[in-house]
């Protein structure tokens, strides 16, 4: 039957809008619209639906809506309007009622949904949401409202607990402490212990699920039975039961263990302690490195088991050439046996240095840095042909045609007069001429041959032992030509001084002492002097034959005595700066009178020649050069 709905519950779509429907009312000017969601509609009615159509008396307009008692069709749309007064205001309070006399109205519209909890609501939190903290309905949510929320799984609304979903809103599992039958559950007690009175997979416990269970030693499932580790009966297969089992080679069934079947259900054999027919012992472990192998044999040096003492054993490979010996001992260094491919030779106690086996057990060989027999040296890859030990190990000496570091020449022979002397040092002709300077021989016996000795001047100097040349006609009268050109006389140099005009006295010993009153005493050079003669000047000395030794100044020609071990034998002369080649020792010059080892210790004994070749010896010159004051320069003719 058709009948008013009052107040009116519509279900449009999934809105749900609770309106009233007064005839008397008219509609206003403003009117608030509210469109609510529903998820559910309410069930039960059977009554006929209700066909409201759009009146402007009853203040509310509704479009394509059918309604049935309590239910509302889902997919319309509801407009709930207010009420307005009889001058022509609306109401905005969300209220509709029916007109009095005075132009007011009573009654009050009820909404779900309109965010403010009134009378019969348990929540309303403004939305028509069914499945957030509050229901379409303004109903709190709970387990078995039959409307799934967020939080649960489902919700059928019962209280049956092993249906499809449980009471508390999830779906039915195995160890959810629910049996359910339908899932094929023979029971469930809510817990992950395989062996209690219900399985891990909800199933009642028996032998054979695979499961040791309280009462059963095992449980292999389908494997177990007879020969397995665990019998039918959920027994341990084990040693007397009658039945072989994994790991048993027997098993009668008796404590009989002389036996075929041995107590410990084992075959008699090898390995079980008891000494067998053929046997020559049995130790009952599985040791090849005690007294008794594996393979019941007494143990020996080449049975490829190292016992002790040995330290190897290569069975048929041991031998005293390779690595195990024939006495099962490791090959090693000094035991006297020579190791092939790994020792050159092995004299046992024998090997040392200096012997024909070295300590690594090699051979001793030139070249090795160890002097052996038949060696006279060895410095290793240090030796050298021009070394002071040869590349094969004999002594660097004079005449073996190899010059060593200490030898300025070496032709093969010790004759002199041939380039090289009997002592292999260079010799150095001053115009075809050999003089002592020159010769190659310590003429003066003070361990210092020739350029090498102080008082060699140059090749063209007759002696070793002074400062004085004692060639024929050198400076023997007062006229001082250039000294360092061999020769006497001006003629070729343009170079001339007297020794009458120097204050020091230098000429006194010789007949040509200073006279205040001579006057050709001029202390300039004429250019000619200067390019011949300046280049021949040692560093430290003039041309004519003055030089700086120490802190004085000394006349080389002052006589036969005068050296560089008898300075006192030297006369004083004046330095003729005008004509001199000054040393400068800062610069790493060598000075006249010096060796190398006075050098300055920032020189590295390594002279400094600016204007030509720097040397030490002889031999880092040219074949008519000689070394002068760490200079090479040219050997002058007389």
């Amino acid at each position: 039957m058709h009948r008013r709905i009052s107040p009116l519950i519509l279900l449009c779509g999934s809105l749900l809008v609770a309106c009233t429907s007064t005839p008397a009312t008219t509609a206003g000017s403003a009117s608030e619209a509210a469109t609510t969601e529903a998820s559910q509609a309410t069930q039960g009615s059977t009554s006929a639906p209700t066909s409201v159509g759009p009146t402007e008396a009853s203040g509310v307009s509704t479009t394509g809506l059918d309604s049935d008692a309590g239910s509302a069709t889902m997919g319309s749309t509801v407009t709930v309007s207010g009420s307005s007064t009889q001058d022509g205001t609306a109401g905005t309070d969300g209220t509709a009622g029916t007109t009095d006399g005075t132009g007011g109205t009573t009654g009050a519209l009820t909404a779900c949904g309109n965010g403010v909890m009134e009378e019969g609501e348990e929540c309303d939190d403004g939305n028509l949401i069914a499945d957030d903290e509050c229901t379409a309905a303004c109903k709190k949510p709970f387990c078995g409202d039959g409307m799934p929320q967020m939080t649960e799984q489902c919700d059928d609304g019962n209280q049956v607990p092993d249906d499809d979903c449980t009471n508390f809103c999830t779906i039915p599992v195995c160890g959810d402490g629910v049996a359910q039958p339908q899932l094929g559950e023979a029971c469930d007690d809510g817990n992950q212990v395989p062996d209690d009175g219900c399985t891990v997979g909800c199933k009642l416990p028996a032998c054979g699920d695979g499961v040791p269970q309280m009462g059963e030693e095992c449980d292999a499932g389908a494997d177990n039975g007879p020969g397995k580790a665990c019998l039918t009966g959920c027994k341990n297969n084990v040693c007397g039961d009658m039945d072989k089992g994994p790991g048993e080679g027997c098993d009668d069934g008796n404590q009989v263990d002389d036996d075929a079947c041995g107590n410990n259900c084992a075959l008699g054999s090898c390995g079980d302690g008891k000494i067998n027919v053929g046997e020559p012992c049995d130790d009952g472990n599985q040791l090849n490195t005690d007294a008794c192998t594996n393979n019941c044999t007494l143990a020996k040096c080449g049975d490829s088991f190292v016992q002790p003492p040995e330290t190897c054993d290569n069975a048929a490979l041991n031998s005293d050439s390779a690595m195990c010996t024939s006495l099962c001992k490791l090959a090693k260094c000094g035991d006297g046996l020579l190791f092939a491919g790994t020792e050159q030779c092995d004299n046992g106690a024998l090997n040392a240095p200096n012997t024909l086996c070295l300590p690594g057990c090699v051979k001793n060989v030139c070249g090795d840095g160890d002097k052996g027999p038949g060696e006279q040296c060895d410095l290793g890859v240090k030796n050298s042909n021009t070394g002071t030990c040869h590349l094969d190990c004999k002594l660097d000496v004079c005449g073996d045609g190899k010059a060593g570091p200490l030898e300025g020449c070496d032709d093969g022979n010790k004759l002199g007069g041939d380039g090289c002397s009997a002592f292999c040092v260079k010799e150095v002709a001053c115009a075809g001429k050999i003089y002592q300077c020159g010769n190659g021989i310590d003429d003066d016996m003070d361990g210092k041959i020739d350029l090498a000795d102080a008082e060699c001047t140059s090749p063209c100097d007759d002696s070793e032992k002074s400062f004085q040349t004692n060639l024929p006609g050198q400076n023997a009268d007062c006229k001082s030509d250039c000294y360092w050109d061999a020769n006497s006389g001006a003629g070729d140099d343009k170079c001339e001084w007297n020794l009458k005009c120097d204050k020091l006295n230098p000429g006194a010993s010789v007949g040509c002492a200073y006279d205040p009153a001579y006057k050709m005493c001029g202390l300039m050079m004429p250019s000619q002097c200067l390019d011949f003669c300046v280049p021949l000047v040692p560093n430290g000395c003039d041309c004519f034959g003055c030089c700086q030794i120490g802190a004085k100044f000394y006349y080389l020609n002052s006589g036969p005595d005068c050296s560089l071990n008898n300075l006192a034998a030297c006369n004083q002369c004046t330095f003729f700066d005008n004509c001199a080649n000054k040393c400068e020792p800062a610069k790493c010059e060598l000075c006249f009178g010096q060796d190398i080892k006075d050098l300055p210790a920032e020189c590295n004994e390594t002279p400094a020649c600016p204007n030509g070749v720097a040397c030490v010896s002889e031999s880092d010159c040219l074949g008519d050069e000689f070394c002068q004051t760490g200079c090479c320069a040219k050997v002058q003719p007389l």
